[in-house]
């Protein structure tokens, strides 16, 4: 038994936490005085805690950045069902917040509108396999199993769709070879069930399996 210096209760050695500069090797406090002082001042320093916080970020940004981007890649689906629970828990709380910062500065959003015009414009290609990838995911068109490489096939074949296009001058699109939309089969979004083609033929094509379109994309 060891007696606490704070609120002078008698209490059990594992109450209290270990400190080897002591003789008894434990705190003068106990843990739930530690725990209701450090509170406290924390409750009283929000703003001293928050701007060393952020002074130290900007120091080590890019080791403690490095550091994140190893754990994300070696636990990503620990990291993204943490990230869906989160959103879920707090998603009302930040629509409000949300809310109330475009009511007090309507000026931002039409500047955040510029910002995605332009860069719609810049970068056409990536928006159009956004918005495709987007589609699939409501088809339950997009397998869990796609990779990190698979994705950046798909990206090219945008990007292939849109250097064609500036090339000859014609629009040009990304098409499904087996549709995503089908009585009879529902098609994969991966990189081996996509072929570009122009808007015209796409626009032939529509959801059929057509036996020249399959021939073609095999070749």
């Amino acid at each position: 038994m060891k007696k606490c210096k704070k609120c002078n209760l008698a209490k059990e050695e594992s109450e209290f936490y270990k400190k080897t500069r002591t003789k008894d090797g434990l705190t003068s406090d106990c843990k739930e005085c530690i725990k209701k002082a450090i509170s406290i001042y924390r409750n009283n320093n929000r703003e001293r805690i928050r701007e060393t916080n952020r002074r130290s970020r900007r120091k080590h940004w890019t080791r403690v950045y490095a550091g994140y981007r190893k754990w994300w890649s070696e636990h990503k689906e620990i990291h993204q069902a943490h990230q869906a629970k989160s959103y879920r828990k707090h998603r009302h709380k930040r629509l409000a917040e949300c809310k109330i910062y475009r009511l007090n500065n309507p000026e931002s959003k039409e500047s955040v509108r510029l910002k995605k015009s332009k860069w719609m414009e810049k970068n056409r290609h990536k928006h159009c396999a956004i918005q495709a990838t987007r589609t699939a995911k409501k088809l339950n068109a997009t397998p869990r199993w796609l990779s990190d490489d698979h994705k950046k096939e798909i990206r090219a074949m945008y990007k292939k769709a849109s250097e064609q296009e500036q090339a000859i001058g014609i629009k040009h699109g990304v098409d499904h070879i087996v549709p995503l939309k089908h009585p009879l089969v529902c098609g994969l979004h991966v990189p081996w069930n996509l072929q570009v083609l122009t808007k015209s033929e796409n626009s032939r094509k529509g959801n059929r399996l057509i036996e020249p379109y399959l021939q073609s994309a095999q070749a």
